[in-house]
């Protein structure tokens, strides 16, 4: 329900059915594909930047948001590595896996981070996913899959099963390439 230009979603009702208690929705939303895309900073495992999705622009960019602790993002690795290879010689396809905290109101620290990849890596670059570029995604849960246009679109943003979203996520990859800067 929409009260002004806030989103409000029913948080409980009285046992006698005589009051509704409302509670403001989450302020960020999930960015629906044909809209624009946040522009959110990643820090790189070093302690460096990392680039932000307006330097990426004019690229197609798959963003896969993951967590150490996720047992389907570890499930979904290797599919993901895959599809993540099968364009490291197209420099207009730019992959980032950005590592968020299991807590998505937290930001995530290079040495979980470290750890995890020294025993199983990823083949697109990682960054590490401040909390506020969670927010702005509004992930709440992993693994999840977006795919940026070079215009800076969201064409696809979906979450669950690598087996189940490879091949849409290709897909969405293809649709964007075509899609004009």
């Amino acid at each position: 329900v929409w009260i002004g230009d806030r989103a409000v979603v029913l948080d409980s009702v009285a046992a006698d059915g005589s009051a509704l208690w409302l509670r403001l929705a989450a302020a960020t939303a999930a960015p629906e594909p044909g809209f624009t895309a946040p522009d959110v900073a990643f820090a790189a495992l070093d302690g460096g930047s990392a680039p932000t999705l307006a330097e990426l622009r004019g690229r197609t960019v798959v963003l896969v948001w993951w967590s150490t602790t996720c047992t389907f993002c570890e499930e979904a690795r290797p599919a993901t590595n895959a599809a993540a290879a099968s364009y490291a010689d197209d420099p207009e396809v730019v992959w980032l896996a950005a590592a968020g905290a299991a807590n998505v109101t937290m930001d995530e620290s290079a040495g979980p981070v470290e750890a995890f990849l020294a025993a199983r890596p990823y083949t697109a670059p990682v960054v590490l996913a401040p909390a506020a570029a969670l927010g702005a995604y509004a992930v709440d849960g992993y693994p999840r899959y977006v795919v940026v246009a070079p215009d800076g679109r969201v064409v696809f943003d979906e979450s669950g099963s690598a087996d189940a979203r490879m091949d849409q996520l290709r897909a969405a990859i293809e649709v964007a390439r075509r899609t004009a800067p």
